[in-house]
């Protein structure tokens, strides 16, 4: 799975990182735990790629024109896992 992230501060300073992450489901987690605690009530609920987050679709090498038109639930629409 390849994770991308860009942060952009106040000022309009722009950090950028990205990392890729194996996964197999047939491996169990080997010390699961929770950073944080987060309601059973919230989870799923938050939108963080929301605009009012400051999230949008960006252009990026690979991604088709099509592709990123089916992306765009993601910023202020709903999706729904297995769809």
């Amino acid at each position: 799975m390849r994770v991308n992230i860009r942060l952009i501060d106040g000022k309009g300073l722009e950090s950028y990182a990205k990392g890729e992450v194996a996964t197999d489901p047939d491996v169990l987690p080997s010390k699961p735990r929770y950073a944080w605690f987060i309601p059973q009530s919230l989870r799923g609920g938050i939108n963080v790629a929301a605009s009012f987050n400051g999230g949008k679709l960006v252009e990026s090498p690979g991604i088709t024109p099509t592709l990123l038109e089916r992306m765009a639930p993601l910023i202020n629409g709903l999706t729904q896992y297995g769809r």
